[in-house]
C-alpha cells in the first residue's frame, strides 16, 4: 500500500473488518488458515486488516459466488503474487466449470423425466407393494423408462416391479 509520507493506513481489528467485509471473524481466520489473507499483527499479537486486505476478501467472495473453490481462488492469488496474470488460468478453470454445469443439466433433466414418467404410473397395485410401487418401478437413472434387462438380473425384485409398472399387472403373485 502505497501512502503519502507521515500517512497511516486505515487498519480495523477482526471485528470490524468482518463487518465492513460482510463477512465473519470466523472466516476471516478461514481465510488466514489458509492463506488467502496475511493480516499485519500489532505488537500483542492482534489481528489488523487494512483496506487492501477487504479488497482481497472482496475478490474471495466474488470468485466463491461465481463457483470458485478456495483452494483454486488461493492459486488465482499465488498465480497473480508470483507475477503472472491469471486470466488464462481462471479461463480454463470457467471452461471446466461450465463443461460440469452442463453435465448437471443433463442429469437433472434426465431426473426430471423420470419423474414425470412415474407420475404417469397407475396407483391402484401400491397396496400390494412392498414399499411403494411408485418407486419401486424406477430405474434410478432417470430416463422415465423400465430397466434394462442387465438391470433385471440384478435386481430381481425391483425388476418385477418394474414390468409391472409397465404392465399394471402385478408378478409378485
Amino acid at each position: 500500500m502505497v501512502l503519502g509520507k507521515g500517512v497511516t493506513p486505515m487498519v480495523w481489528r477482526i471485528g470490524e473488518a468482518a463487518r465492513r467485509a460482510g463477512v465473519t471473524a470466523h472466516a476471516l481466520r478461514h481465510y488466514e488458515a489458509l492463506g488467502l489473507l496475511r493480516p499485519r499483527r500489532t505488537a500483542s499479537g492482534q489481528r489488523v486488516y487494512t483496506e487492501e486486505d477487504l479488497r482481497r476478501v472482496g475478490f474471495i467472495r466474488r470468485a466463491a459466488a461465481v463457483g470458485f473453490t478456495l483452494a483454486e481462488v488461493g492459486e488465482v492469488l499465488r498465480l497473480r503474487e508470483s507475477g503472472q496474470v491469471p486470466c488464462r488460468w481462471v479461463r480454463a478453470k470457467l471452461e471446466e466449470k461450465v463443461a460440469a454445469i452442463e453435465a448437471r443439466i443433463a442429469e437433472l433433466e434426465r431426473l426430471r423425466a423420470e419423474l414425470l414418467a412415474l407420475q404417469e404410473v397407475p396407483v391402484a397395485e401400491a397396496a400390494s407393494a412392498e414399499y411403494c410401487s411408485l418407486l419401486e418401478c424406477a430405474d434410478g437413472r432417470g430416463t422415465g423408462k423400465r430397466p434394462t434387462h442387465a438391470r433385471q438380473a440384478r435386481y430381481p425384485r425391483q425388476a418385477r416391479w418394474a414390468w409391472s409398472c409397465d404392465t399394471s399387472v402385478n408378478l409378485r403373485g
